[in-house]
């Protein structure tokens, strides 16, 4: 592996082993994980001197990975009654560094300090970006008794793990890029931290901090939680549903029976969600969580074994092959008489809308909504032009898109209607859409996207309100200024 510390630091094996796991787990990343190693350059130092004079700390150099996703920070389950921190003797605690590799132009370097005085109930983080010091961060409550810090583009939370917790993993809120986790010994007590960049115009915090014991998943906050354990040949896993977040984690031994659990937790697309493990233990195996209302369905010729159980509206699935298999076994379900296999269902079905034959895939920023047909088509819609006041009408080919910010209508896509009019008549007239997607901005604000094949608006003909069909009249949704044409041409 590539020497990327400048500072001359070297990762520990156990650090480096940590890294090929999490490049198994993570979802896709915005940069390559190769690119972005570093090691967090701690230290532990007592902030007054006792009348035995300076004090010391000892220092656990566990190693410190940056990538496009935050590492799973578990704990020795040997020590399952954590001691608590004493802030108020005075400690300074060199937490963090993501010292930039060369060729992340435009990163920035943060590093990050917990400091307490005497007396303090708890430390505050003092940050340094780009080598300028800023001011301290006090921290915030978070959950459960998660300590958290917010800055411009960066959120920190620090914490000592739950009494009898085997591994956790931190919900960012919206907008995460890159992350660190590791953690630290101040004074024989273990103290996890986990560190999040931000995208700009993201609001950088921190959601939840999940966790598994042997047999359970856990949310630290106390918010209800259903987990169950799946068996399936050589693999096992702890599978867990946030229904209130719409959040799913599983939680599995790791090869070789080493201390702790492999943990990892995501948001579910469309009620959905697959970890795409391979070499899941001693077998080929993955996790999926399957939309409301489906049942998992099997191919004759797989030669996996699949067990599966309910977790309050979803069906949670392990899939396990012998570890001679090079991929994970596909898991494929059926919903509204169709077969999907998981995988594409995630990555294609989900969050695309069909225009005039082509698929646009929409997806939401903090610039606003991202339109993608094919490289080179590509659209944005700004947020300043989704205040929800007003529709925006743009071209896909020979047919037309209506992005409708803040509404929600009942009903299926079969009774959507927009109401169509010639220039210069006064001449309405409802027609119906060919298709729909519901999604949500950025800030979780709903939103619907309709397709209009070619033929939907004649030559001339523009679009100047929207309506659900009731029986043979419409009910019009009230747009304050209409419906505007914006810079979409895919």
């Amino acid at each position: 592996m590539p020497d990327h510390n400048p500072g001359g630091n070297n990762v520990p094996l156990s650090a480096t082993e940590l890294f090929d796991r999490a490049a198994e787990l993570a979802p896709a990343m915005s940069v390559d994980p190769d690119a972005v190693i570093t090691v967090g350059r701690r230290r532990v130092r007592r902030r007054r001197l006792s009348a035995f004079g300076a004090g010391s700390v000892a220092l656990a150099m566990a190693g410190a990975l940056w990538f496009g996703g935050p590492l799973d920070p578990f704990s020795d389950p040997d020590a399952l009654q954590p001691a608590g921190i004493t802030w108020q003797d005075g400690v300074e605690v060199d937490l963090f560094d993501n010292q930039p590799h060369s060729s992340e132009l435009g990163r920035q370097h943060w590093s990050g300090e917990l400091r307490s005085g005497e007396g303090d109930a708890q430390p505050e983080l003092v940050l340094t970006r780009d080598g300028e010091q800023l001011g301290p961060i006090a921290a915030q409550d978070g959950p459960g008794d998660v300590m958290v810090f917010h800055a411009d583009g960066l959120a920190v939370a620090a914490w000592q793990s739950p009494t009898g917790s085997l591994g956790e993993w931190p919900l960012w809120t919206p907008g995460m890029e890159a992350g660190q986790a590791s953690s630290v010994d101040v004074e024989g007590s273990e103290l996890h931290y986990a560190v999040a960049e931000f995208v700009p115009g993201a609001e950088p915090g921190l959601e939840e901090l999940y966790w598994f014991s042997e047999d359970a998943g856990y949310a630290a906050s106390g918010a209800p939680v259903e987990s169950t354990v799946l068996t399936a040949g050589e693999s096992t896993s702890i599978v867990m549903i946030d229904e209130a977040k719409q959040v799913w984690a599983t939680g599995a031994p790791m090869p070789g029976a080493a201390p702790g659990l492999r943990v990892h937790a995501e948001r579910m697309v469309a009620g959905a969600g697959l970890t795409g493990w391979t070499g899941h233990v001693a077998a080929a195996a993955a996790v999926g969580v399957l939309p409301p209302g489906a049942s998992l369905s099997r191919d004759e010729g797989e030669s996996a074994t699949f067990v599966e159980d309910g977790l309050g509206s979803h069906t949670v699935v392990l899939a396990s092959s012998p570890a001679t298999r090079a991929t994970a076994p596909v898991i494929r379900f059926t919903v509204d008489g169709s077969v999907h296999t998981l995988t594409d269902y995630l990555e294609r079905d989900v969050k695309t809308v069909t225009v005039a034959g082509a698929g646009v895939q929409v997806d939401s920023t903090p610039n606003g909504l991202q339109l993608f047909v094919a490289p080179g088509r590509l659209a944005l819609v700004p947020s300043q032009e989704l205040d929800g006041d007003s529709a925006v009408l743009g071209s896909v080919g020979d047919g037309h898109l209506l992005v409708v910010p803040d509404w929600e209508p009942d009903g299926d896509v079969e009774d959507l209607r927009v109401l169509r009019v010639q220039r210069g008549s006064d001449a309405e007239q409802w027609a119906p859409v060919d298709s729909a997607l519901t999604t949500t901005l950025f800030d979780g604000t709903p939103l619907i996207v309709l397709g209009l094949d070619g033929g939907t608006l004649e030559e001339g003909e523009s679009v100047v309100g929207v309506g659900v069909a009731d029986g043979d009249e419409v009910v019009p949704y009230q747009l304050k200024t209409g419906v505007r044409t914006g810079d979409i041409d895919l």
